[in-house]
């Protein structure tokens, strides 16, 4: 799983619209108005920025477990 994928689906967690297909090219701040726009009623009181930071820590762990994955794959353990 690369950085975008992981990024995407992390995303799908914290929010109830996916992410815009541009978000890569947004500035900061746009990235986070859409974030809070669109939070999952859960987290709809959390900023962009917390927000963000949530879903770019579960998309680390989604690519950790991937690589465990595909290592124990290889490895044959």
């Amino acid at each position: 799983m690369d950085y975008i994928d992981s990024i995407e689906r992390a995303a799908g967690y914290y929010l109830c619209d996916d992410l815009p297909e541009d978000w890569m090219d947004l500035d900061e701040d746009k990235l986070h108005a859409h974030i809070e726009i669109y939070a999952w009623e859960p987290f709809e009181y959390y900023d962009g920025n917390k927000l963000w930071g949530l879903i770019d820590e579960l998309a680390a762990d989604f690519r950790y477990i991937a690589n465990i994955e595909r290592q124990k794959s290889l490895t044959g353990r």
